[in-house]
């Protein structure tokens, strides 16, 4: 997101835009802005002798390191000699020298080591998750605000990133329903031992009020499980069974799901998770499809489960329970919809 100390919050419209902990943030909103870049101090005099061009680091960001700094610097000698072996010249060794001296990323970051590990840690984490760009500067602005600049010592710091990954993903409200569990398994798969137990003690530990943030409805998941379901299913049997493109059954099984939840008040729902509900009510959803085209569906509660990471014993039980009646109460309302969506 664009945002500086020159312009306007696009969420809130305020031109209340701080510098805080290398970001632009809203003080109003707390919307994190563009990073703050500083010109280097870092400069070489020219003399009469010498004329010298001003080296910078490339990049200055822990989270990524590049191959200049890494590569030069390992010869203590001050003769430095090129690929093919030769030496450099007296002036260019120089320059490499100052270079190397000032530059060398791992001289640079080590009184940081902690900070790059746990950065190198949450790029795996976010690449697995595909967390968009605001969730990841959320969570990098507030890993550096509570390790830095708070009375408690921290000790586990991949906790606090994996604690910074969850409340960023909270205060995005339904705009990505990232599961608490979702979170926890990408670090345990990265090989590092987070459990919903700690994050949650840590939380209270740093005063951050993560109960205060919305709970998630399964209006929140629908999107995103009908999207696990197209791309992992197949497009043929989608055609074959159904003749439907895949983006117009995407598009049907969204909306008859979408129009199911609407008949289903808070009170009957009672106190289930949302994310297995929602896949249990997308199941429904095509089940409803096929009847009314006449035609073999294409889900089982096996294959939802399968797609979607529910278990199906819990996809059964909600049928049982609840769906299936709701359903046949309601399907010719969904009969309605349907014919409307196909004709229109």
């Amino acid at each position: 997101m664009s945002l500086n100390n020159h312009c306007k919050c696009e969420y809130c419209g305020s031109t209340a835009i701080v510098p805080s902990h290398g970001f632009y943030v809203c003080k109003d909103c707390g919307t994190v802005g563009d990073r703050i870049f500083e010109d280097s101090s870092y400069q070489i005099k020219e003399t009469a002798t010498r004329k010298v061009t001003q080296y910078v680091s490339i990049g200055n960001r822990l989270t990524r390191t590049g191959n200049l700094g890494s590569e030069i610097g390992y010869y203590k000698s001050n003769h430095m000699k090129e690929n093919n072996g030769t030496f450099l010249e007296p002036l260019k060794s120089w320059k490499f020298r100052r270079l190397r001296d000032s530059y060398h990323i791992p001289a640079k970051n080590a009184s940081s080591q902690t900070h790059l590990r746990t950065f190198m840690i949450f790029n795996k984490v976010s690449s697995q998750l595909q967390l968009p760009n605001t969730i990841k500067e959320r969570a990098s602005y507030l890993y550096w605000k509570y390790s830095n600049h708070h009375r408690k010592k921290i000790t586990n710091h991949v906790l606090l990133i994996a604690l910074c990954v969850l409340f960023a993903v909270k205060e995005s409200g339904n705009k990505y329903p990232f599961k608490f569990q979702e979170i926890v398994q990408a670090f345990n798969e990265s090989g590092h031992r987070v459990t919903n137990k700690n994050i949650l003690k840590l939380a209270t530990s740093l005063n951050i009020p993560l109960s205060r943030t919305p709970p998630r409805k399964s209006e929140d998941y629908l999107e995103r499980i009908v999207s696990y379901i197209i791309v992992k299913q197949i497009k043929k049997e989608i055609a074959e069974k159904y003749g439907l493109t895949p983006s117009t059954y995407r598009n049907l099984l969204l909306g008859v799901s979408a129009e199911l939840l609407s008949q289903i008040s808070s009170k009957e729902r009672g106190g289930v998770q949302p994310y297995p509900f929602a896949a249990s009510v997308v199941y429904i959803a095509d089940r409803a499809i096929s009847r009314y085209l006449k035609k073999v569906p294409i889900l089982t509660q096996k294959k939802v489960a399968c797609l979607t990471g529910a278990k199906e014993f819990t996809i059964r039980d909600h049928c049982y329970k609840l769906l299936s009646r709701v359903f046949e109460r309601e399907k010719s309302k969904l009969y309605q919809f349907i014919n409307h969506f196909l004709n229109s």
